[in-house]
């Protein structure tokens, strides 16, 4: 999974897992941030599907099935 601004282009987190637990850990570092995200892509994995509306569920979600983002 892999976490970017899409404005910048910068990356923000890179993470090789399919925990949920784990993701969620990993980005509790944003604090109060991952929560004001307004779009996420992700690939059609359950978990990573569960992840998006936990942590930013007012972001519009579209999922793929190749790892490519714009």
């Amino acid at each position: 999974m892999t976490l970017s601004n899409r404005g910048t282009g910068k990356i923000a987190l890179i993470a090789q897992t399919l925990q949920f637990e784990h993701l969620y850990a990993l980005t509790r570092h944003f604090g109060d941030s991952v929560e004001k995200v307004q779009f996420l892509n992700s690939d059609m994995s359950p978990v990573y599907l569960k992840f998006c509306r936990t942590v930013s569920p007012n972001a519009m979600l579209t999922t793929d099935e190749f790892h490519v983002t714009s």
